[in-house]
This record gives C-alpha cells, sequence and structure tokens, in this order.
C-alpha cells in the first residue's frame, strides 16, 4: 500500500448568528459537507471505517459566538495557494461563518 504525501492546514473561523448554535459534532459535519462542495482532497485514516482527517480542537460551548475557532485538516494531492483555497471555502459556508486566516 502506498502512502500518500498529506499537508495539514489550520484555519482561523468566525461563527457569528444562528450557526454559532451548532454543536461540536454539527459544526465538523458543516465542515467536511464544505470542504466536498469546494472540490478538497481531504485525507481519511486507515481502517475498517475510515473517516475524513478534520479535526476542531478547542472545543466552544453551544450558542457561543466565537472569532478564533481553529479547523484542522489534513490534505492529500493539494497545490492550490492559500488564497484560492481560502476564497474557494469561503464560497460554501453558510451564513454567520467566514474563515479569516489559512496556513499551511
Amino acid at each position: 500500500m502506498m502512502m500518500q504525501s498529506e499537508e495539514t492546514l489550520l484555519i482561523q473561523f468566525s461563527l457569528e448568528g444562528s450557526v454559532c448554535y451548532l454543536s461540536q459534532q454539527e459544526t465538523l459535519t458543516m465542515w467536511r459537507r464544505c470542504l466536498a462542495r469546494a472540490g478538497m482532497a481531504v485525507s481519511f485514516s486507515q481502517g475498517f471505517n475510515p473517516h475524513p482527517k478534520i479535526s476542531l480542537p478547542l472545543p466552544r460551548s453551544v450558542g457561543v459566538e466565537g472569532d478564533q475557532e481553529i479547523l484542522r485538516v489534513s490534505l492529500c494531492r493539494e497545490s492550490r495557494e492559500i488564497e484560492q483555497l481560502t476564497t474557494l471555502l469561503n464560497l460554501q459556508l453558510p451564513e454567520g461563518c467566514s474563515i479569516l486566516k489559512a496556513e499551511r
């Protein structure tokens, strides 16, 4: 089995308005769908039941708005510039959620 090269993308984003009522699991689902719609090649875990390698390392309480939320995503074979990735993702995000900064 051949290993794919992966890169980690850290995204700082804000949540305000009605999207702040999403739980941690619902926020992860929102990001999974957003990444898929943007055509990003997200890395998956190995094993019987693979899942996308994305995480929210700093949990947020439900109902609390945040402007410094962090998302960690492992991408495979991604060659686009950070600005292009940010633009693609911002177009897919729901109202009240926006990317503030992204870095590899």
